[in-house]
């Protein structure tokens, strides 16, 4: 065997045995550890946190990271002391030395990265602060806030510090309850009679009770069939030509979402005529066949009403043919016992040239209703600013306008819903109706709990303040 070998093994052997002393070193200090903490919860006296470190150095304390939890034990073993001493032979001066030792190295502690010692060490020190501010006298210490602001600190520090949580609120508790007796000293008040007291936890308890059922959002369902014409429908035909991204400013309400709220608002309104839901752009396809499930209807606007869903067949700029509307009236997009049929057509008008006398005749068994939406000083915004590629169609409004006096019908502007209403009333008429489905309202019931839970809590407010104020009164002398 080389030399070379030989001193790879010994080298070997020597960081093998560096490791497993270290690794002893390691399990040494948590035995120790544990075995103090278990005699602190003994005696805290008699508790010594220390370990029989094999290398030299103890590198097994710096890699466990022991040198800010040890000082943290051994002045919390302190301020055990501390608590249990009394004045003793030297009239309380060693108490105050090993207070104010133990105080110091709590107050470093507590200034430490490591966020649940620093709690800890907040909490003890809120603890011995309270315990200054009890004293009286000209050497009295600091007050009661610094104790306050200690256990608020702790709580801070570390949120699930159960200990400085549950003195923080105790010791709050005891400083309203303080104050509370103070303040009728002061005003010469005798405490609040037992039946006064149970009127005002009562009121508390409604009044929580009250903004509770509030909070939860309750509300009241009520369903009732509804009436349906069943010689009428009505076919909802949405322009989603990409001109229909046009808004009036940058973060504006496009035209295909102002198109969606003003069909469905107009679908609120005409809710006994079976209605259906297509959409626009070189031809017309149906989304949905007229029905009078409410619902379905607004699902539906709002999930498949979407710009080039489908897409154009062509790729222009306007790619948008209002002739494509002469379908409605020679494909099944109606049902053939709808003898009433209406297309209420929501475009912005911009469309490649077509032939309105032949698109109207091709309409003829479907009374067409035109709602323009939008205007020719709108414009498409990427980034906030302008598209270079779209430029509103001066023309729209003729094209329409010719549509629409081949038809004779008429143009409403968006918004306009009322009469877009009466004009589809007007074109279905009057018919039989059969009773279907169910239309559910809901009623919501929090604000009313909310409104209710003012009752209690005026009342709880108004005896409160009787008393003191008539007593208040009484004291004070005219000048």
């Amino acid at each position: 065997m080389s030399v070379r070998r030989i001193a790879t093994a010994c080298a070997l052997l020597i960081v093998a045995a560096i490791l497993g002393c270290l690794a002893a070193d390691v399990l040494g200090w948590r035995e120790a550890i544990q075995r103090g903490d278990r005699t602190f919860a003994r005696a805290a006296a008699d508790a010594t946190w220390n370990a029989n470190a094999l290398l030299p150095a103890d590198p097994a304390r710096d890699l466990l990271g022991l040198d800010l939890p040890l000082r943290f034990r051994s002045a919390e073993r302190t301020f055990v002391a501390v608590q249990a001493a009394g004045q003793g032979f030297d009239n309380g001066l060693s108490e105050t030395r090993n207070r104010g030792e133990a105080e110091a190295e709590l107050a470093q502690l507590a200034r430490s990265r490591n966020h649940v010692i620093a709690s800890q060490a907040n909490n003890l020190l809120g603890i011995l602060a309270f315990a200054d501010s009890s004293q009286t006298g000209p050497s009295a210490a600091a007050p009661v806030d610094q104790s306050v602001a200690d256990f608020q600190a702790a709580v801070r520090l570390d949120p699930t510090n159960a200990d400085a949580k549950f003195n923080l609120e105790l010791l709050l508790r005891q400083l309203v309850a303080r104050g509370e007796q103070r303040a009728r000293a002061v005003l010469g008040l005798s405490a609040p009679a037992g039946a006064r007291r149970w009127r005002r936890g009562a009121a508390v308890l409604a009044t929580v009770a009250l903004l509770g059922l509030a909070a939860s959002q309750p509300a009241l369902r009520s369903s009732s069939s509804i009436q349906v014409r069943t010689d009428a429908q009505a076919l909802f035909v949405i322009d989603v030509s990409r001109s229909m991204l046009a808004s009036r400013a940058p973060g504006a309400a496009t035209r295909i979402s102002r198109a969606r709220d003003d069909a469905i608002r107009l679908r609120d309104d005409l809710i006994d005529v079976p209605s259906g839901v297509a959409t626009l752009t070189d031809r017309v396809l149906p989304d949905l066949l007229p029905v009078p499930d409410r619902d379905s209807f607004e699902q539906t606007v709002r999930r498949a009403v979407q710009i080039d869903n489908p897409p154009p067949e062509s790729d222009a700029v306007t790619a948008t043919t209002l002739g494509g509307l002469g379908a409605l009236g020679t494909q099944s997009f109606f049902s053939p016992a709808a003898r009433h049929r209406v297309a209420i057509v929501f475009t912005d008008g911009e469309s490649t040239p077509f032939d309105a006398s032949r698109t109207a005749q091709a309409l003829r068994g479907v009374a067409p209703i035109f709602i323009r939406i939008g205007s020719t000083s709108e414009d498409i915004f990427l980034g906030g600013q302008p598209e270079s590629g779209y430029h509103p169609d001066a023309s729209s409004t003729a094209g329409l306008s010719a549509l629409a006096a081949a038809a004779r019908t008429r143009i409403v502007r968006e918004g306009e819903l009322g009469a877009a209403a009466r004009a589809v009333r007007a074109s279905l008429g009057r018919g039989p109706t059969r009773r279907e489905g169910l239309t559910v309202s809901t009623r919501a019931l929090a604000p009313y709990a909310a409104l209710a839970a003012l009752v209690p809590l005026l009342l709880l407010l108004s005896e409160g303040r009787r008393g003191p104020v008539a007593a208040l009164r009484a004291k004070l002398r005219p000048a």
